[in-house]
């Protein structure tokens, strides 16, 4: 027996949203009389039976929550973005989505997430989509304790290494680390570098300076330091001062997370802007500023939009279609140079 042909098939077929073919096959409005003509060809030259629509409007709502410790707005906001647009493509599909996003205070947030996750538990929520903080105290207990409710737990960003998530859909961070790794290597000529990260040990943070320290294998660098600076703005520039005055041989900065604007501000301050050479993470309209002065001469980009955007949808595929996913969903990383920097920032907007 062949592939049953479904929604997606034919929205990839003429290359428009799922959405718009839904609203097509079922006498919506907001569909032009020749894209309703185009589906409903299509569908009958695909074999396409209409059910899971039927079958979505027949069981109960799916509830999906998303969870998400945002120390940086500039970053996590975007996850929230890409996971409200996901809800969009879905909502007619009988879903509710809810989103709970903490304050900066990191002290907090570890209680501010294990007291949601109760509550989500406690409202029925079928599936929850996770962006945890760097104090994973806590979290594996909790994440069993859904799973034996049947809540799909998922995590978006960084993964919760040994828990019972049914995915984790990140960056690819190996591949991030050894692309800074190379970009470095071309910017400076004695290779002195060092790396500001978010935890040395906790989540995605380990797998971004492992590949970085792959990539020096191929490109040789002098690795002065790497420094956490836990996702704190305010951490971020007191280290790099210090890192400056320590070490005046300094040529390369890799942030490796998207906490990258206080170590520019400190660079320009000090007077090292330009002379030294930094590769950060990501694109937001801050940090488009300083590259346009020369101040961050590459960026490594995570795609925070996508991110939130497809683990909401495979967690929705998970739970409504019984559809199951590698443990590890990789995106690839991009880099960003001043000269096609624009056209990222028309992506966002």
């Amino acid at each position: 027996m062949g592939k049953r042909t479904t929604i997606y098939d034919i929205a990839n077929r003429l290359n428009i949203s799922t959405t718009t073919v839904f609203r097509a096959l079922n006498g919506k409005d907001r569909v032009s009389e020749e894209t309703r003509k185009l589906v409903e060809d299509a569908a009958k030259e695909m074999g396409f039976k209409a059910n899971k629509v039927a079958k979505s409007l027949a069981r109960n709502t799916i509830r999906l929550g998303l969870i998400i410790a945002n120390s940086i707005p500039e970053f996590h906001d975007e996850i929230i973005r890409g996971a409200k647009a996901a809800y969009e493509e879905l909502a007619d599909f009988n879903v509710t989505f809810d989103y709970f996003s903490t304050g900066p205070d990191q002290q907090g947030q570890r209680r501010e997430i294990l007291d949601r996750m109760d509550e989500m538990k406690d409202k029925g929520y079928e599936g929850i989509l996770l962006l945890p903080c760097g104090d994973m105290r806590g979290m594996h207990e909790k994440i069993h304790e859904l799973s034996a409710c049947s809540i799909a737990v998922a995590s978006v960003v960084s993964d919760i290494l040994g828990s019972e998530c049914i995915f984790s859909l990140r960056q690819d961070a190996m591949k991030s680390g050894k692309i800074a790794a190379e970009l470095l290597w071309w910017f400076t000529a004695n290779k002195n570098i060092a790396v500001f990260t978010g935890y040395k040990n906790i989540g995605v943070h380990p797998e971004v300076i492992e590949g970085f320290y792959e990539g020096c294998k191929i490109k040789p660098l002098n690795i002065i330091g790497i420094y956490e600076n836990h996702d704190d703005p305010e951490l971020a520039y007191y280290t790099t001062g210090k890192v400056l005055d320590k070490y005046p041989e300094l040529e390369g900065i890799y942030v490796s997370t998207a906490n990258s604007i206080a170590v520019c501000k400190k660079l320009k301050e000090s007077g090292h802007a330009g002379r030294i050479k930094v590769v950060a993470s990501d694109f937001f309209p801050e940090l488009h500023k300083y590259m346009e002065e020369d101040v961050i001469h590459a960026s490594v980009f995570q795609d925070p939009y996508n991110q939130g955007r497809l683990a909401l949808k495979y967690l929705y595929w998970n739970i409504a279609e019984g559809r199951t996913f590698d443990r590890n969903i990789l995106l690839k990383p991009q880099i960003i140079l001043k000269s096609q920097m624009d056209s990222f920032m028309d992506r966002q907007n």
